[in-house]
């Protein structure tokens, strides 16, 4: 990825402008939404976990830093390292961030009856003002290749 990055400029413009355009909307999708608890016999529940799951790939497989950090930072250290480190490496960097989110997707679960529609709202906020911000980082790293 890093060599053809390196080959095409125009891909990692594209990545940083798009990527940046897309954070921006998620972002502001975020600021402005308003949560209300899900009412567990309402049949649109199954709508809302295919919503959550959506946008859980989107940000996850969609996010041009991600891409960008995983496959260069990642393949960077993996290709510095001989053979079975770089393999170890790989393994720890997989199991790590397997343990966290199931760490932090637990955690949720076991504080779900503390999430209100208000607590909720204004994570959705914190989150969203976050994501602006890596917005702004992406578009400056966009707008500062071109001149």
């Amino acid at each position: 990825m890093g060599q053809l990055l390196t080959a095409v400029p125009l891909l990692k413009l594209l990545l940083w402008a798009g990527g940046g355009s897309f954070i921006t909307v998620l972002g502001i999708q975020l600021i402005r939404s308003t949560t209300t608890p899900l009412d567990v016999g309402s049949p649109q529940k199954a709508f809302h976990y295919r919503a959550a799951i959506l946008a859980a790939f989107s940000i996850a497989w969609l996010n041009p830093q991600a891409i960008l950090d995983g496959t260069m930072l990642l393949g960077a250290f993996r290709a510095s390292l001989p053979g079975i480190k770089g393999d170890l490496f790989v393994s720890g960097v997989a199991i790590s961030s397997f343990l966290w989110f199931t760490g932090l997707t637990t955690i949720v679960s076991l504080l779900k009856s503390q999430l209100n529609a208000k607590i909720l709202t204004w994570i959705n906020r914190v989150c969203g003002v976050v994501m602006l911000g890596y917005a702004v980082k992406l578009l400056s790293q966009f707008v500062g290749a071109l001149l």
